[in-house]
């Protein structure tokens, strides 16, 4: 998926969060948003995965221009084109993992549901001896790449990530990286992914930094 985001603004009560926001995201690209805490990181993400809307401007997904009052297509794009991995997980704690990551088809039409894709997801995950522990048990890295595969297992067109390394330690940070670069490739998905480090610069094929544009 193409995304273009052009001349977005957002102001809460009388702060100023985003101004004239110009972004180009090229279809099956990995695109890294960065800057500090506060800077408006989130708010654009949200924005982008259509759980906001600006006060102004406007986002297209391959050139269709998207009405933020239409709340049906909305609900359309983010219930079939577009995966969420947040860095609070959001598993169901009492839930196991399969049902965690079958979560989505409670909404959706289950004749969507592909079992090779579903196979193929927990087994580049490392989560296939996870599947009927309660989602409450696990590590921090086990839940995030669970909330990764739950988020890809409706083969979305665009991968929205808020901070998805940062509970992570080190070592499952960049492995989290390494997947989410490696299914860029392989499954030709677009993924933009919210961070404040410069340390997973290299994973990103293009990033916006707030302040400059790279």
């Amino acid at each position: 998926m193409n995304v273009k985001v052009e001349n977005i603004c957002k102001s809460f009560k009388d702060k100023k969060v985003l101004n004239n926001i110009n972004l180009q995201i090229c279809n099956a690209s990995f695109f890294g948003i960065k800057g500090n805490s506060g800077c408006g990181k989130s708010t654009l993400l949200n924005i982008i995965g259509l759980l906001d809307k600006p006060d102004f401007g406007n986002l297209y997904f391959d050139d269709i221009s998207i009405n933020f009052k239409k709340q049906s297509k909305l609900a359309f794009y983010r219930g079939n084109k577009i995966g969420f991995i947040f860095q609070s997980y959001n598993l169901m704690p009492k839930l196991s993992v399969h049902e965690n990551i079958m979560l989505p088809f409670l909404c959706l039409n289950k004749d969507r549901f592909d079992s090779s894709l579903f196979d193929k997801l927990i087994e580049t995950f490392k989560i296939k001896e996870l599947l009927y522990k309660q989602s409450d048990v696990l590590s921090g890295g086990e839940k995030q790449r669970v909330a990764a595969a739950r988020a890809l297992v409706t083969s979305p067109d665009l991968i929205i990530c808020d901070e998805p390394t940062g509970n992570l330690d080190s070592n499952n940070a960049r492995y989290m990286m390494e997947l989410l670069r490696d299914i860029c490739i392989s499954e030709k998905k677009t993924i933009i992914m919210v961070t404040h480090s410069n340390e997973y610069d290299s994973f990103f094929d293009n990033f916006y930094s707030f302040g400059e544009t790279i």
